[in-house]
């Protein structure tokens, strides 16, 4: 039987897990049609508008919490240690695996010439935009 007080902190944890899935989709829904630079934890910097992101639980593994970006460009290729996080590098094709349990599927490659491509998230270190307004809508005025 959980005490009062455990209680309490499971509710305010679960509160504040909800905010912040709350403000997230917020900041995404306005980064959709925005140009972004996305850092990958192998070192490699690919850029291009992003299109959506799949934060669903009811989705499939293989398209949950994905990045789509449209237009995509390779701005730098990976790095030869695989990047600050570890894991990856090399460039080539690289195969789903499992890491403490958690299936981490292969980093994004842009197709020759560019084109679309589907981001996992727990293969981004860092997704940035030049500049955005929060306080307006989403979309051309």
């Amino acid at each position: 039987q959980p005490t009062a007080a455990e209680t309490l902190d499971s509710h305010n944890r679960s509160a504040l897990l909800a905010v912040l899935r709350e403000r997230f989709l917020h900041l995404t829904l306005n980064l959709v049609g925005q140009t972004v630079t996305v850092s990958q934890t192998d070192g490699s910097v690919l850029e291009g508008v992003l299109h959506t992101f799949t934060p669903f639980p009811d989705q499939d593994d293989d398209v949950r919490n994905v990045y789509v970006v449209k237009g995509c460009r390779e701005v730098r290729g990976p790095t030869e240690d695989g990047g600050a996080a570890g894991g990856g590098g090399g460039g080539g094709a690289e195969e789903s695996k499992e890491i403490d349990g958690a299936k981490m599927r292969p980093y994004a490659r842009v197709p020759e010439g560019g084109g679309t491509v589907l981001i996992p998230a727990e293969r981004v270190s860092s997704l940035r935009v030049a500049s955005l307004r929060l306080d307006a809508p989403n979309g051309p005025a």
